[in-house]
């Protein structure tokens, strides 16, 4: 799959209104095979905010791994 491809699904996904009482969507992308590390620079979208997933951004990186083992803090 090329970037232009990629974004553009993003990008309409992203324009789709959201249901009642929803403020956000989030989307988690893991390159295990690192194929895009290089294109996320190129990764432009209309109503979205791109995160890569660093050492540094401990929120992030435990959000994403929450989701990915189905811990989810209930409170």
């Amino acid at each position: 799959m090329d970037t232009d491809k990629i974004i553009q699904d993003l990008n309409r996904r992203f324009a789709v209104f959201l249901p009642e009482f929803y403020q956000r969507r989030i989307i988690f992308w893991y390159d295990e095979d690192k194929k895009f590390e290089d294109k996320l620079d190129e990764v432009v979208l209309e109503n979205a905010k791109v995160i890569e997933l660093t050492g540094n951004n401990v929120f992030c990186r435990n959000l994403y791994e929450a989701r990915r083992t189905n811990e989810y803090v209930q409170s």
